[in-house]
């Protein structure tokens, strides 16, 4: 399995230019002349200093049109390969360069842009840029032609954000942003391991772990209140995906930011579409985000809550997964209205995060001692983390272009009767076809009771966790005998960064052999368990050992008293 990558925060501050982009905009008297400036200001949380420097670099012309003192952007023939590859165009487009300003306007990572931008252009000198000086407090970069730039921290070549630099004004003033809103998420580990692999010692947040059905998984989302210095409004949303099988238990969401508790409709509002068996989003929106929280830049914001591993929840190693991304306001100039986004906005957005849980299964093959399949067992199955069980299995219904015989001691084979056997057979030699059978059953006390062995020999417990089990027979075969030894069973989950590998062995009885079982399509199978017919013998150490001893004991008295009667009847002689 792919491991999900995470998304790193940047950790130096960096800066982009560019923001909302038409194809044309009015400009002064000055035109295009080589006069302009941009000046980088410092935020209350990061500081230019004398070792700050950044680079402006043009990705887009400026050409004056010569019409009411309008310009145009164009592509620069060295960067169209670049955009042809990044936005899918040929090039051969009749307005290209305007496609072009549309899709670096819809880019949802600006900072992915800047990089692109870096790496693809900057590094391979397919652009050069101009640097400037400290000034007081700022950074100013002069003498620039009007046009498109993306400006870069010179140190580490990212970038933070986009702003637009004005073509009617000689001078245009960004704030220095040190990094981008991130989020976080994890599944709560317990004390007790249940949360997280079956072991007593593991705790602590996880990216994955494994549940039974019935189990709530509790998570956290975690991220931090942004910097907003040149915001007056600023948007925060937390988009989060549960997959189907996760049930979201709506009374147990918390939000903390720093040590303060949000109250929901007065701080936020939630939204929730879908439903556990296709799936579903909970939209959390903070409201009046910029006038609440500006002044905590830096604060911790915690989201809680948990979901119930339901019946639709996928069993075996794919996992059910949940996602969560971070939506936020990246332009100050295009700050919108309302705390949500609409459907023209184009906000930041995280790399999606996503934590797994997973769940398996137990299979149990009954058979007799030449390994036939064996109907009619009943068996329990009990251990502290079984809260409901799909009893899975199959059962035999006629059908005439079907591949089984019916014999005569119940059982099923697919071999065709003949002359030799067919005594072994049903009279009437019909045919039957397997049925797949499901039942939900839920457990009382983590005990499942009766659960019946299918025509074919099968039985399957689905919704399963890692832990230790024991299975019961409790009725046999008609015919054979009872099984009287328990069944032990135990299951590991081994947790990879995001993956389960499951694991299990069984022995039956205290001292029996220990066994592995094998994984097949996310079921723990290889468990076959054998029925005998016959008079059983009484086990050792049991009342029939004690009658042995009387029955012997009788015999050599017996013998005794014979002995000396011959003799004395010798004598007598």
């Amino acid at each position: 399995m792919k491991k999900m990558k995470r998304f790193k925060k940047f950790t130096s501050m960096v800066l982009a230019v560019a923001m909302t982009l038409a194809m044309t905009l009015p400009v002064m008297a000055t035109g295009t002349s080589a006069n302009k400036s941009i000046t980088i200001k410092p935020s209350p949380t990061v500081k230019i200093t004398d070792q700050s420097e950044f680079t402006a670099y043009k990705i887009l012309n400026a050409v004056d049109v010569g019409t009411d003192n309008e310009i145009a952007y164009t592509v620069p023939d060295e960067l169209k390969d670049f955009y042809k590859e990044r936005y899918g165009l040929t090039g051969e487009e009749s307005n290209f360069a305007y496609k072009v300003t549309e899709k670096i306007n819809a880019e949802k990572d600006l900072y992915a842009f800047g990089k692109a931008v870096k790496e693809k252009l900057v590094d391979t000198q397919k652009i050069t840029g101009k640097t400037g000086n400290k000034v007081g407090d700022n950074y100013v970069i002069s003498s620039l032609d009007v046009g498109y730039y993306l400006v870069l921290d010179s140190a580490t070549g990212e970038a933070a954000s986009q702003v637009i630099l004005d073509t009617t004004v000689d001078n245009v003033e960004v704030v220095v942003k040190a990094d981008v809103p991130t989020i976080d998420k994890s599944i709560i580990g317990s004390e007790d391991g249940e949360n997280t692999d079956g072991d007593p010692t593991t705790n602590g947040m996880v990216s994955a772990n494994n549940e039974a059905i019935g189990d709530d998984v509790p998570y956290e989302l975690k991220t931090k209140v942004p910097a907003m210095s040149g915001y007056t409004h600023y948007r925060f949303v937390i988009s989060d995906t549960l997959s189907k099988g996760l049930s979201y238990n709506a009374d147990t969401l918390s939000i903390k930011i720093g040590e303060t508790e949000l109250i929901e409709n007065t701080h936020y509002t939630v939204t929730t579409t879908g439903n556990s068996t296709e799936g579903t989003n909970i939209r959390i929106v903070f409201k009046d985000f910029y006038q609440n929280w500006k002044d905590v830049s830096g604060a911790d914001i915690v989201v809680r809550y948990t979901a119930e591993l339901t019946e639709d929840a996928e069993i075996g190693t794919t996992g059910n997964p949940n996602t969560v991304k971070l939506l936020y306001s990246n332009n100050p100039s295009n700050e919108g209205e309302g705390d949500d986004f609409g459907p023209a906005d184009v906000p930041g957005e995280t790399e999606e995060i996503t934590v797994r849980t997973y769940v398996t299964g137990l299979q149990l093959n009954k058979v007799n001692a030449n390994g036939n399949e064996l109907k009619g067992a009943v068996f329990t199955l009990s251990g502290t983390r079984v809260n409901q069980v799909n009893q899975k299995g199959a059962e035999f219904v006629e059908d005439t272009n079907g591949t089984y015989w019916k014999l005569k001691d119940g059982t099923f084979t697919t071999k065709e009767p003949n002359d030799k056997t067919s005594h072994l057979y049903e009279e009437d030699g019909r045919k039957y076809a397997k049925k797949a059978v499901a039942n939900w059953v839920t457990s009382k006390d983590h005990v499942v009771a009766n659960a019946t062995v299918n025509d074919d020999g099968v039985l399957i417990f689905e919704g399963l966790a890692a832990g230790e089990y024991e299975i019961k027979e409790i009725t046999a075969p008609d015919g054979y005998n009872l099984l009287k030894e328990t069944i032990f069973v135990t299951i590991r989950c081994n947790n990879g960064e995001d993956e389960c590998e499951w694991t299990g062995t069984f022995k039956i009885g205290e001292t029996g052999e220990q066994k592995d079982l094998q994984l097949n399509n996310g079921i723990l199978s290889g468990m076959d368990i054998v029925n005998n017919t016959g008079t059983e013998l009484p086990s050792t150490g049991g009342i029939g050992t004690t009658i042995f001893y009387i029955i012997g004991g009788i015999l050599v008295v017996g013998a005794a008293i014979l002995l000396i009667t011959k003799k004395r009847m010798s004598k007598e002689a």
